[in-house]
């Protein structure tokens, strides 16, 4: 099964698993982007963040620890979280709950359930994603359209990208993550995918792993020292 496909019971294994890799990954790759691009983001005093396929929101809070420890400016950020999953986003909400108080900034945060089975679904989701934002990212989720082949021979992140990098305002930031194994439904790897995907949207790619992919390395209660490998790729607008 993809994720977007568990349910009530499966989720204590999504937090063990799923929030603390991307919470790692994300908060990895974001403190190393803004200390490389500090002279642009040193006097923010407001942040939007647009999350698609949050789940439990491990990759928006590593992102939200990033700009903590990063960003002393930030004063208040502004964030939009759409998932597919009723279960996840209840979990990200009490979770959010928890991140708030101990975060520097003040946070406002607007979740949306979506549910996309084609390429009609995705252009509606384009409606309902108000306003532009400073950073859009999303993790392991767009590959998830590719296993269930949601846009038949249109790749997943292509039309995804081209939707997010939409929303953009000029300056920022798109970061997509995704998992390196081979995808059986569409008869190709996920990070050649993401790259050809990326490159048909026109997209400029600015930052990413070298190689196939990147280690990272989590440890928490229940797991120590976890090697996790995503592919990933920052576009700047």
């Amino acid at each position: 099964m993809t994720v977007i496909d568990w349910g009530k019971d499966d989720m204590p294994s999504y937090l063990g698993t799923y929030f603390p890799r991307s919470y790692a990954e994300s908060y990895c790759i974001f403190s190393h982007y803004f200390s490389n691009n500090i002279s642009e983001w040193r006097h923010r005093r407001e942040i939007s963040i647009l999350g698609f396929g949050c789940g439990t929101g491990g990759d928006i809070f590593g992102l939200l620890m990033a700009i903590a420890e990063n960003l002393g400016s930030v004063r208040r950020v502004h964030m939009h979280a759409l998932d597919g999953n009723r279960h996840c986003l209840r979990l990200y909400e009490e979770l959010l709950d928890i991140m708030r108080v101990r975060m520097p900034f003040d946070i406002d945060s607007r979740e949306g359930f979506i549910a996309i089975d084609d390429n009609y679904d995705l252009g509606v989701t384009s409606y309902v994603i108000d306003g532009r934002f400073d950073i859009a990212l999303s993790f392991k989720a767009i590959g998830e359209f590719a296993t269930r082949n949601c846009f038949g021979k249109d790749n997943p992140y292509r039309n995804i990208a081209t939707q997010l990098y939409g929303k953009l305002n000029d300056g920022g930031i798109m970061l997509i993550a995704d998992i390196t194994s081979f995808c059986n439904a569409q008869g190709e790897w996920f990070p050649d995918m993401l790259d050809r995907g990326l490159a048909d949207a026109g997209c400029r790619v600015v930052d990413g792993n070298k190689g196939h992919n990147q280690q990272f390395h989590v440890s928490h209660s229940r797991a120590d020292n976890y090697t996790t490998k995503i592919a990933w790729r920052i576009i700047r607008k």
